[in-house]
């Protein structure tokens, strides 16, 4: 369906309007449509107006399906990455995983546990791992996998001092429900290429909240 009514491909009217709210959604107005500063309520609000302007017919309370969730907010994130003084860009260099805990890690000179090989994880002793710095390589291993194993090293209680994630062409925040004792590093490309740290800094700053309202955005086309 194109923007001038009816079917057919796509017209450069509907591409201006596609590119419109792309753009709107990912301003720094939005706030990256997160869970800080009512981002997830901006980007609602957005998407609830457009639906009316495009003559949908709103549901439930004015548009929005509200619901409690517990998420766990980073405030602030630093990297220094080689030496102090070579502090990698958020969001573009380097993310942190949603559920990652306040916490400083300083970490000099430091040999590594890399993961390359899914058939590693089957042979890992869990009690091995704890205060240890972790290395994935995602260009090695797919995702789902690793993640997976993460939750695996949570669940059998072990604490490493950081697991770190690279090999990535775009990285994405991950939000979570819960924190982790435990932060994770995701890295763009290879930033580490062998087995050891010979320098790190990492600074994290969370908030845990406990039953924050969030909403659906739900609306119906009449006839």
């Amino acid at each position: 369906y194109n923007a001038n009514g009816g079917s057919g491909g796509p017209s450069s009217q509907s591409y201006k309007y596609a590119f419109y709210c792309l753009d709107t959604l990912t301003s720094k107005t939005m706030c990256g449509r997160g869970y800080q500063y009512d981002g997830n309520l901006k980007a609602a609000t957005f998407i609830k107006n457009e639906l009316v302007n495009d003559g949908l017919t709103l549901m439930g309370d004015n548009g929005f399906q509200e619901f409690p969730i517990n998420i766990n907010n980073i405030k602030s994130m630093r990297l220094a990455l080689h030496n102090k003084d070579s502090v990698k860009v958020e969001g573009i260099d380097y993310l942190v995983f949603g559920s990652s805990a306040s916490c400083y890690k300083k970490i000099e000179n430091t040999k590594c546990l890399v993961f390359n090989d899914k058939e590693k994880f089957k042979k890992v002793d869990f009690n091995k791992l704890n205060n240890k710095v972790l290395i994935f390589n995602q260009n090695l291993l797919s995702y789902r996998d690793i993640v997976l194993f993460i939750r695996q090293i949570k669940d059998n209680f072990c604490i490493p001092e950081l697991i770190i994630i690279q090999g990535y062409d775009k990285i994405q925040y991950p939000i979570a429900t819960n924190v982790y004792k435990f932060p994770v590093l995701l890295l763009k490309g290879v930033q580490v290429p062998k087995n050891k740290i010979d320098y790190l800094e990492l600074n994290i700053e969370s908030e845990y909240v406990e039953g924050y309202k969030t909403q659906n955005v739900w609306a119906k086309i009449d006839g």
